[in-house]
């Protein structure tokens, strides 16, 4: 048995859909005041447009790009660029760590400043 180019992208397409739908209705879950807030189209490409970043700084595990939407979501479009957390921008364009490296990091260090905050 062979499988075609065509059924393998068409299986591609569906994992990827269906990773998007179990995105969307968790980070709806999570918030619910702005990205359950969102229509759904706009709340799809946003979905979209946070696994594209993701995979541009190497995270490509769904539950990686998970915790990078979920930082986005809670940090919004500047989080890379947000003076007040240069350590986001920095660790996501490190070419030292994996995308699994880069968000355990990214979650220590998130979770040590809002210890220091308390």
């Amino acid at each position: 048995m062979k499988i075609q180019q065509a059924q393998l992208d068409a299986i591609s397409a569906r994992l990827r859909a269906d990773f998007e739908d179990r995105l969307q209705r968790h980070l709806c879950e999570s918030y619910p005041d702005t990205i359950g807030a969102m229509p759904p189209a706009v709340r799809l490409a946003s979905v979209r447009l946070w696994i594209g970043r993701a995979e541009g700084y190497g995270i490509v595990l769904q539950d990686d790009i998970r915790r990078f939407a979920e930082l986005w979501a809670g940090h919004g479009d500047s989080m890379e660029t947000d003076p007040e957390r240069p350590w986001i921008g920095t660790t996501l364009r490190r070419s030292d760590l994996d995308g699994t490296e880069k968000m355990d990091l990214l979650d220590a260090l998130e979770t040590s400043v809002a210890g220091e905050a308390e």
